[in-house]
C-alpha cells in the first residue's frame, strides 16, 4: 500500500511538472498573430502619381542618392537606441554634398508612429514596441525639385516580457527619383526589421515608401 501510494505522489508530481513545463513553453513560444496599430496606412499630403506605380528611367536613379547612413540599429537586446545626430538616410542629388545646400525644408519634420504587439500562445502580449517614422521633405534646388532629408525610425517605447530578446534594425534599401528629369521628387524605400527570440524566433520587415513631396506609405501594412 505505501508502494502504491509512493507511485500515485510520483505521478502526481510528474503531472504536476509536465503542466509548469507546458505552461512556460506557451508562454514563451511565439505565434505569428502580431498586430499593427498604426491609422491609416497610406497618407498623401499631396497630388501625385502613386508611387508603387510610377516608372523610374535608369538615367534618374543617378540623380539622387543617399549620401547618410544606409543600415543602423534601434534596438539592441531589449534596450532602444536612439541617436537622431547620425542615424538617418537621406534623398538629395548626387552632387550635393551638405542637405543644407537645399532650400524650402518643411518644418518641422513629419512624424508617423505605429506600434507593434506581438503574442504567444497564451494570448498574451509579450512585446509592445512603438516607433515614430520620421522624415524631412520639401528641400529644392534652385527652386527645383523635392528631396528628403532625416529618414529615420526612432524608438519612443518598448515592453519586452521577461524571457524573451527583441532587436530591431533599419536599413535604407533604395534611394531613387519618382519625378522628372527637370522636377526630380526623392523617394527613399526604408526597411524596418524586427527579430524577437523565445523558445522560438518570429522575425519580420515593415517597408515604407516616403517621397519628397511628403507622401508616405507603409507598403506590406
Amino acid at each position: 500500500m505505501f508502494l502504491s501510494g509512493l507511485i500515485s505522489l510520483k505521478s502526481t508530481l510528474s503531472l504536476f511538472v509536465l503542466l509548469i513545463a507546458v505552461g512556460i513553453g506557451s508562454f514563451l513560444y511565439l505565434t505569428l498573430n502580431t498586430d499593427f496599430e498604426s491609422q491609416p496606412r497610406t497618407l498623401f499630403r499631396s497630388g501625385g502619381s502613386d508611387p508603387l506605380k510610377t516608372s523610374i528611367s535608369t538615367e534618374n536613379l543617378n540623380q539622387i542618392m543617399n549620401t547618410a547612413r544606409q543600415a543602423w540599429s534601434i534596438v539592441n537586446n531589449n534596450r532602444a537606441i536612439v541617436d537622431i545626430q547620425t542615424s538617418y538616410g537621406n534623398g538629395i542629388p548626387h552632387h550635393i554634398t551638405d542637405p543644407f545646400e537645399l532650400q524650402s525644408w518643411a518644418s518641422p519634420p513629419t512624424s508617423y508612429s505605429s506600434t507593434i504587439n506581438v503574442y504567444n500562445l497564451l494570448k498574451q502580449r509579450v512585446v509592445q514596441f512603438t516607433y515614430a517614422l520620421q522624415f524631412t521633405y520639401g528641400g529644392s534646388l534652385d527652386g527645383q525639385g523635392a528631396y528628403l532629408d532625416r529618414v529615420t525610425v526612432i524608438p519612443s517605447r518598448i515592453s519586452v516580457a521577461w524571457g524573451f530578446t527583441f532587436n530591431a534594425s533599419i536599413q535604407i534599401a533604395s534611394v531613387h527619383n519618382v519625378g522628372t528629369r527637370d522636377d526630380p521628387i526623392a523617394a527613399v524605400n526604408l526597411e524596418l526589421h524586427y527579430r524577437l527570440a523565445g523558445l522560438n524566433v518570429v522575425e519580420r520587415t515593415e517597408s515604407f515608401h516616403v517621397r519628397g513631396d511628403g507622401q508616405y506609405t507603409h507598403i506590406n501594412a
